[in-house]
């Protein structure tokens, strides 16, 4: 019925505005367009927010007005743009945790000033980071004075790009199987 009533008043609104130009009288054309407007917006079954929009785009569009009511109104969307709300765990953190995080280098610091133990865990997050800031140490850390990190930071810089090369050709082979697969059906 939504489309019925909105159909109605979109040919009133229309026949009214056609009149009032025709006498050539905007006090009337005006008036009817507020009523369609008012009518519109209050004998509609949606939300407060969708009746502002649809009275809001009656009184600013002339005739295409009802259009975007109806589209407004009739018209549902899937759902995709809107993830489902979902509660969220607070985040906490013991005392202990929060004394060993204290007490832990960050890796920058630990590759400049650590001993080798520091220097391996170091390498050893960086690695299972694999972002820009991460591979920016990793080379830094392999232009090193110490040969040993520069070695190291070296071997780790080596395996990601592997790892890289290796996940790409995996992507390769997939989309080209898809192509195939969807060319043969």
């Amino acid at each position: 019925m939504t489309w019925l009533w909105l159909a109605a008043w979109g040919v009133f609104d229309g026949a009214a505005t056609g009149v009032a130009l025709a006498l050539d009288q905007l006090a009337l054309t005006l008036g009817a367009h507020a009523l369609v407007a008012l009518a519109v917006g209050l004998g509609l079954r949606c939300s407060a927010s969708q009746r502002w929009l649809v009275g809001a785009a009656v009184i600013a569009i002339p005739g295409a007005g009802i259009a975007i009511a109806a589209s407004v109104v009739l018209l549902r969307g899937r759902g995709r743009l809107v993830r489902p709300a979902t509660p969220r765990q607070a985040w906490r953190l013991s005392a202990a945790s929060a004394r060993q995080l204290a007490s832990r280098l960050s890796p920058c610091d630990a590759l400049s000033t650590g001993d080798s133990e520091q220097h391996r865990q170091a390498l050893s997050a960086l690695a299972g980071r694999n972002d820009h800031e991460a591979r920016a140490l990793l080379r830094w850390a392999a232009a090193h004075r110490d040969s040993e990190l520069a070695l190291y930071a070296a071997l780790v810089l080596d395996e990601l790009d592997a790892r890289g090369a290796r996940r790409r050709r995996a992507i390769k082979r997939v989309a080209r199987t898809g192509r195939t697969a969807r060319g043969a059906a």
